[in-house]
């Protein structure tokens, strides 16, 4: 490793953050309403190490907000990443760890719609795997992968995540790899004095369909199984298109996921992703993120739906050799069916250095 490459980055941002909702609650509600002002500074690093065989990453930093008016919601969310893996001849081994805190007043917002402006959800993380080619067209992945998730807030749930994912990636031309994903999970809360497996089984195609043009699919079952209660599957499906050229780039994605959620329970996700980025000059970049989402219990898909819909445009000016201006709009809102739609406007201008 001390003979390998090295490099550093560093990303600095600091700016002003708007937003005229700061509680997500409706207008009629006790807190409905509150506009407030942050300053959002974020300090990210990162670390690489490269040599032949091997390739090592740290990325670190931390994401400080002060408020103006809601003091109580200043925040401190540190985050860390570390990837490692290793070729050998035929097989690569590797290692990705993770430590992450964020407000609950996001973390919850796609699975439940739960926002608390004064939580933190701190989320721990360690997945190792092996790959391995069997031969010139097929490769196996396996990995384990296990998670910790605690909160600070009384009515969200902590608890642990782990299991087995395994893969088989059959290359049936130049331009298209089949694969047959697996995953098997388990889902344990102490505090909820409740534990279930869960996991998926899907097939599907990578497959370029021209230069910087990709397209993937795959089709499956996921399913639940408990100790006490019924058994349940559901359908899952997963496509996107990828579309990378000269001046820009552009990802449309439909996908369907099951995701466990703090409130003690299971649900999937259908969601509908779209991201724009379009270098329109030397200095100057637009980028645009876009989602659609619905989520519901798995064992109850009748019960009330929780609907997130969110659309960020942004543009970055390249203003010196390490300084950028940053700003971006975002608007987001919340419907859970048989209620109020909630929603939130927010702003943000800033500056950036960045070294590499």
């Amino acid at each position: 490793m001390f003979s390998a490459d090295w490099s550093y980055q560093s990303d600095i941002a600091l700016g002003l953050e708007y937003t005229d909702n700061l509680f997500f609650t409706t207008s009629d509600s006790l807190n409905g309403d509150i506009a407030d002002t942050n300053l959002l500074f974020v300090p990210a690093f990162s670390i690489l190490a490269e040599s032949e065989s091997n390739r090592t990453q740290l990325n670190f930093g931390v994401s400080m907000e002060r408020y103006d008016k809601v003091i109580e919601a200043d925040r401190n969310d540190p985050f860390v990443r570390f990837n490692w893996d290793s070729l050998r001849e035929n097989s690569l081994y590797g290692l990705e760890l993770g430590y992450i805190q964020r407000s609950t007043r996001t973390s919850e917002l796609e699975t439940t719609g739960q926002v608390n402006i004064f939580g933190t959800q701190t989320r721990s993380s360690v997945e190792p795997y092996w790959q391995t080619n069997v031969n010139e067209s097929n490769t196996l992945r396996i990995g384990l992968n296990a998670q910790s998730v605690s909160y600070d807030v009384a009515n969200l749930i902590n608890y642990n995540n782990y299991g087995l994912f395994t893969g088989w990636f059959y290359d049936y031309s130049n331009n298209s790899t089949l694969n047959i994903n697996m995953d098997f999970k388990r889902y344990d809360s102490e505090e909820a004095g409740l534990d279930f497996d869960y996991g998926s089984i899907r097939g599907g195609i990578d497959y370029q369909i021209s230069d910087g043009f990709d397209f993937s699919f795959d089709l499956g079952v996921g399913y639940g199984i408990r100790e006490v209660g019924e058994n349940y599957t559901t359908g899952l499906l997963n496509m996107g298109l990828v579309s990378q050229q000269e001046y820009y780039s552009t990802s449309l994605v439909l996908s369907s996921n099951l995701v466990p959620s703090g409130q003690a329970d299971l649900r999937q996700i259908h969601a509908l992703t779209f991201v724009y980025n379009h270098q329109i000059s030397e200095n100057t970049e637009f980028n645009l993120n876009s989602s659609l989402s619905e989520s519901f219990p798995i064992d109850d898909p009748d019960s009330v739906r929780n609907e997130v819909f969110k659309i960020k445009p942004g543009l970055s000016y390249r203003m010196a050799r390490d300084w950028y201006f940053d700003t971006w709009y975002l608007y987001r809102s919340n419907r859970n069916i048989g209620r109020d739609v909630i929603s939130a406007n927010s702003g943000y201008v800033g500056i950036r250095w960045r070294t590499e």
